[in-house]
């Protein structure tokens, strides 16, 4: 156990190739903290993999890893708490919803399945969410992803309607898990035009960040930012986050391209002394 928690705290100067080697014991691995560090180092490639959009087969068989690496545990330990024991209940939670995200973001069918069905409870009667807190995040990300605009546009409504501010959190949160491009330069917009009265003036930035997470976004993204970039620094430039926006849009760069291209627009950007040093202090564009 202290060896594959080694190996994955240290992944980004390890070979991909030794990293799934060490892998082929996983399934038999009960540990909370163990499945914690290998999913973050499995989330930092499966990252780097979904950059190269090009590669639709690589990705696929990464997932298909995935699946077939976290089967058994997300069979074992299902979605219900089976345990009457505090602490068994409290470990097994965390555990519980580690690899049920995991797996609803690889696909997984009974997952997919299990996460349709209650945001469809939902659907059916909008003023009874019965989909449990813990659950309602991965829920509401999956269906969005994976389902159509009419879902999109009832948790927008949902979104507006709400007066909790988690629940709020929650929704953005989802929204911004859209494969659709369409969408996505929406939602951008949306987040950065308070004359449509739509997202809140304090859930602008974390909201804007949750969809340049996505690495569908990462083109429209790139582009919104260099676009908007005066309104953006003067609406946001005084927030401590606001470095955090530019290390989400540039997160899975890893090409020459996209490091002169960075390089290009802090150079033409006035504002871009101080905000360059502290992005370069926090984070690095890497290579391949």
């Amino acid at each position: 156990m202290i060896v594959i928690i080694y190996f994955f705290f240290f992944i980004d100067i390890l070979q991909v190739s030794l990293v799934f080697d060490l892998l082929s014991y996983v399934q038999s691995e009960p540990a909370y903290i163990v499945w914690e560090r290998i999913i973050a180092g499995l989330s930092y490639i499966e990252q780097m993999i979904a950059s190269k959009s090009s590669d639709i087969t690589l990705y696929e068989q990464f997932q298909s890893f995935i699946i077939d690496l976290i089967f058994p545990i997300y069979t074992k330990l299902g979605w219900q708490q089976q345990s009457s024991n505090v602490t068994d209940n409290w470990l097994d939670g965390l555990h519980r919803d580690l690899i049920i995200s995991m797996a609803c973001r690889q696909n997984l069918d009974d997952c997919v399945q299990r996460a349709r069905l209650l945001f469809n409870e939902w659907f059916n009667q909008p003023l009874n969410n019965s989909i449990e807190a813990n659950y309602r995040s991965l829920v509401y990300c999956t269906v969005v992803r994976l389902g159509n605009r009419v879902e999109f546009q009832f948790l927008l409504n949902q979104y507006q309607e709400s007066n909790d501010p988690q629940e709020k959190a929650r929704i953005q949160s989802a929204l911004a898990c859209t494969r659709d491009t369409e969408l996505i330069r929406y939602l951008l917009e949306i987040h950065i035009n308070s004359q449509l009265n739509i997202i809140r003036r304090q859930d602008a930035l974390s909201g804007i960040r949750a969809v340049c997470r996505n690495f569908i976004a990462e083109t429209e993204c790139w582009a919104f930012v260099r676009s908007r970039w005066r309104q953006l620094f003067n609406d946001f430039g005084g927030s401590l986050s606001f470095v955090d926006l530019i290390k989400d849009v540039t997160a899975r760069f890893n090409t020459e391209q996209q490091l002169d291209e960075f390089e290009r627009f802090f150079e033409q950007t006035t504002d871009a002394v101080s905000l360059r040093t502290s992005c370069f202090l926090h984070s690095e564009v890497s290579i391949d």
